[in-house]
């Protein structure tokens, strides 16, 4: 059975994992699902919208060696989902406490 949410995991995932090293690709990808998050009227693809994004963030922070795109992709972060970079930055056990 096709679950909603699929659309996200099933089209970011895979990204997300595969070009974690791409900072560029990242920031589209953090960008698009802002998109997402603030125009579909499904409740549960804005919230795998939101999810997906903390996810690439944890994954690049975790793999992104050179500090300058760790601190860009922070602020990409950051701009396009400060509820949740708030509730990410108040969590060291979610996030790095570079923050």
């Amino acid at each position: 059975m096709f679950e909603l949410k699929d659309l996200i995991t099933g089209s970011f995932g895979p990204m997300a994992r595969d070009c974690v090293a791409n900072l560029e690709l990242n920031q589209r990808m953090l960008k698009s699902l802002h998109m997402i998050q603030h125009n579909v009227p499904e409740q549960v693809l804005q919230q795998a919208a939101e999810e997906m994004a903390v996810e690439i963030l944890q994954r690049c922070l975790k793999h992104l060696d050179f500090q300058p795109d760790q601190d860009v992709l922070l602020q990409e972060f950051q701009a396009l989902f400060p509820k949740q970079f708030a509730r990410l930055s108040t969590t060291e056990d979610k996030i790095h406490t570079t923050i």
